[in-house]
């Protein structure tokens, strides 16, 4: 199957070429990566598995095997999952190589380990084109889990794993076996690292991929779609009273203990009564509706929302985002928030303090403390000039470093750079 053929290509233009499962909100954002490049002069294309998109610059794939083989890998990854193996090579993996042999394009992206292939396979994939590697997570360099909180066997070769039910859970302790597996496969494997934060930099300089090329390039958000909006218009759309103090919080999946939901509980709950009646809760996502419970605070339950443009509104209306997050690599709701004009309040964990400032942006609570997130929340929702000023310089934020314009800059550059240095 020739690439070229199935989505015209631009001779003209160097060819990217983007691999992602699908997600829908992994391959939105590379979505948005791939328009903004195309700006640049590059051609960027998707390749979506698995999923449905209408863009003309992606193309869907299904990589399908008769009955008997497709049964083969599965008894095959499941005797491996038995033994504690999280992300076992499939007739999929092996077909996509040949698939990937036979199209045409200049830079390879793998947008995420775990979205796309196995990472035995990367001796092969890399071998193709010159390759960028999106590191998104601790999971590329760990035994099994995605953020390893405080263990730091990684560094050494992992092994008597403390948190074997960390997602992803795996049911036998082989971490030092699948550890050893992944140093294999990279040290037999060419590509650039690319991380999302300070934080997974450093991190990613300390692990068994120490010795690739390393790129830091923070995520992005559209500027143009989450804007500040006026804010009395927002809150009259959504049903929300305009004398309300508004709390904004979004979660998929509340019980997880990552997402630190109880620890926005705890907070909430320890708030002056006198306080909880100013508030309204806006809750957007599948993971809030148990959250009403036992608060005393008003709740408004939006659901899950995936339009952009409507997102933009509900940032808009509130006044502050909660963002409890026990680890994250970078935390692209914070963004879209702070690009609405409304600024966070968070823990000082993981890459959250590239775009969370104390009293710019703002507020940055001791890691596993309701009570300091708490008086996080009353320090500026309480100071309407603060608010106001701090409103302003989220903005101001993110156009000046985490705008879609120049993450395709930044990205532009390295794939030239890649390509030159290929030449």
């Amino acid at each position: 199957m020739c690439f070229r053929a199935r989505v015209g290509i631009n001779a003209g233009h160097m060819k990217v070429l983007t691999l992602i499962k699908e997600n829908r909100g992994s391959w939105t954002s590379i979505m948005g990566y791939a328009l903004a490049l195309r700006e640049q002069g590059i051609d960027s294309r998707v390749l979506l598995f698995n999923g449905y998109h209408e863009s003309p610059y992606i193309t869907e794939v299904t990589l399908k095997s008769n009955k008997l083989v497709r049964k083969a890998f599965y008894e095959l990854g499941r005797f491996a999952d038995l033994f504690g193996l999280s992300h076992f090579p499939n007739i999929a993996h092996i077909k996509l190589i040949k698939l990937l042999k036979e199209m045409e394009f200049d830079i390879l992206h793998i947008a995420s380990a775990r979205m796309v292939s196995s990472y035995l396979t990367f001796p092969w994939l890399t071998s193709i084109k010159p390759t960028i590697f999106s590191v998104t997570s601790m999971w590329a360099f760990t035994g099994h889990c995605h953020f390893s909180f405080d263990c730091d066997r990684w560094k050494t070769g992992c092994g008597e794993c403390p948190h074997l039910n960390i997602s992803p859970s795996v049911k036998r302790d082989a971490t030092h076996v699948e550890w050893k597996m992944k140093n294999w496969a990279y040290s037999r494997s060419k590509f650039f690292v690319v991380t999302d934060s300070t934080w997974l930099t450093e991190q990613v300089r300390e692990s068994m991929l120490k010795s690739f090329p390393l790129y830091p390039l923070f995520e992005a958000v559209d500027t143009k779609i989450y804007r500040p909006l006026d804010k009395k218009r927002c809150r009259m759309e959504l049903g929300i009273p305009l004398d309300k103090k508004v709390l904004m919080f979004a979660s998929v999946q509340l019980n997880e203990f990552r997402k630190g939901g109880d620890l926005l509980i705890k907070a909430l709950k320890s708030m002056p009564q006198s306080m909880k009646r100013e508030i309204l809760l806006l809750c957007m996502g599948q993971g809030t509706v148990n959250i009403t419970e036992t608060l005393g605070i008003e709740v408004l339950n939006l659901g899950y929302i995936g339009d952009h443009q409507r997102k933009a509104i509900c940032y808009s209306a509130a006044d502050l985002f909660l963002f409890p997050t026990r680890a994250d690599t970078f935390g692209i709701v914070s963004i879209e928030s702070q690009a609405c004009g409304t600024p966070v309040v968070s823990f000082n964990v993981g890459g959250v303090p590239d775009h969370v400032r104390p009293g710019i942006t703002g507020y940055l609570a001791e890691p596993e403390s309701a009570e300091d997130f708490r008086n996080g929340i009353i320090e500026l929702i309480e100071n309407r000039s603060m608010l106001d000023a701090m409103s302003q310089q989220c903005r101001d934020s993110v156009v000046k470093k985490f705008s879609l314009e120049l993450y395709a800059q930044r990205f532009s550059y390295l794939c030239r750079s890649l390509e030159t240095n290929a030449a």
